[in-house]
């Protein structure tokens, strides 16, 4: 098992082609509710932001289940929002290839 941290900056004006940023905040709202999720993280090297929104076969990925335990979300004067999600793993982590 295992525990870590995912940190993200969020751009408060989205632009068309890239992730709604409210599935962060969905993110931050499970551990209000001690919800379990299965978490896969991707390790995609060189390609662009528009591109890494797939596994591609022969891309290497984790995946486990996780229960987050903790968030923290800062609003600066920017255009930019900055959080943190802390996790826990609740289950075996797997090494996986992308088909």
């Amino acid at each position: 098992t295992a525990g870590g941290e995912i940190g993200y900056l969020v751009e408060r004006r989205g632009e068309a082609g890239y992730q709604d940023p409210t599935i962060l905040l969905r993110l931050l709202m499970l551990t209000e509710r001690g919800c379990k999720a299965t978490a896969q993280f991707w390790m995609i090297e060189g390609r662009d932001a528009v591109q890494c929104s797939n596994i591609l076969p022969g891309d290497i990925y984790y995946e486990t289940d996780m229960l987050v335990v903790g968030s923290s979300l800062n609003t600066a004067a920017d255009e930019l929002v900055g959080g943190a999600a802390r996790f826990v793993t609740t289950g075996a982590i797997k090494l996986k290839l992308g088909v």
